[in-house]
């Protein structure tokens, strides 16, 4: 459905555009009940309790960030799922 919206892959879609997008497809759909974004952490709010339920939310919801190159890390409890993006490591070469 992201796709059909916008006409783009989703790679293609800017990051910020894609979570507003992403929030109005999933709580529309019903699959969330609601996903507030903080800058670009997000937290989403579901009513399962199935534990198979859960993850695959947590899936979907990583597999189109992870489409649109974004790299994002997931916890979840018993109502709340937050994604934050994962922080790049840099390296430090010696000094010769």
């Amino acid at each position: 459905p992201i796709e059909a919206i916008h006409k783009i892959p989703i790679r293609d879609i800017p990051p910020d555009v894609l979570i507003q997008t992403m929030k109005s497809v999933y709580e529309f759909m019903g699959i969330v009940e609601r996903i507030d974004v903080n800058e670009k952490t997000l937290y989403i709010y579901h009513g399962n309790t199935d534990k198979r339920a859960i993850n695959a939310i947590e899936k979907i919801l990583l597999n189109v960030l992870d489409l649109n190159g974004a790299k994002y890390e997931s916890r979840c409890s018993e109502n709340l799922i937050v994604m934050s993006p994962v922080k790049q490591k840099t390296e430090v070469l010696p000094v010769s």
